[in-house]
């Protein structure tokens, strides 16, 4: 990514990481296939994001309003292929 120093780039490679490690340690305990991202919806809340840990709590979906809502949570098809371009493994084969 030109302009963004090394540094800054191997953080955000660290930290890809550790959310794809968590994902495929949550298939290898539960067998729960895990892709989370945001996304919008129809109606609010208007904005959601799955998180792997937000407001105390593992695998909680957010609102932008800040509540929860795991009713809306997904297997997100963006993220899907985002871990399967980056990580040639088992659970990405999954």
């Amino acid at each position: 990514m030109p302009g963004v120093d090394r540094e800054k780039i191997n953080n955000l490679r660290e930290r890809a990481k550790l959310v794809y490690l968590s994902q495929e340690s949550r298939w290898q305990r539960e067998n729960i296939l895990t892709a989370r991202a945001d996304f919008s919806t129809s109606a609010a809340p208007w904005h959601a994001s799955d998180t792997v840990w937000a407001n105390g709590y593992a695998w909680n979906t957010l609102g932008d309003d800040g509540k929860e809502y795991p009713r809306l949570a997904q297997v997100s098809t963006k993220a899907v292929f985002s871990l399967w371009v980056l990580w040639d493994t088992p659970y990405t084969d999954a």
